[in-house]
């Protein structure tokens, strides 16, 4: 069996993005995971929400699976979740 990890939530305050913030906070997470035996690292990201898919396929994460209709916002429409996976081996 494969051993995984999950982002459940990574940001930066608006202010401070442009420096390379979300970078460091993402190779430390990727550092954590492979030293706890992590081999796959997983998230999930609403489709609708672009720069982030873009950041996380800039850092070699893959759109492996979507929840169809997974996000509710507040007029009732829905965004799938889409599934991002990065192997770390």
């Amino acid at each position: 069996a494969r051993e995984e990890g999950e982002i459940i939530s990574i940001g930066v305050a608006p202010n401070c993005r442009g420096q390379g913030l979300g970078t460091k906070l993402l190779k430390s997470v990727e550092l954590q995971c492979k030293a706890a035996g992590g081999q796959e690292l997983f998230l999930e990201v609403a489709a609708t929400n672009y720069l982030p898919i873009r950041f996380y396929e800039l850092h070699s994460f893959n759109i492996v699976g979507r929840r169809v209709g997974y996000y509710s916002d507040k007029v009732n429409s829905k965004s799938d979740a889409l599934i991002m996976r990065r192997c770390l081996i």
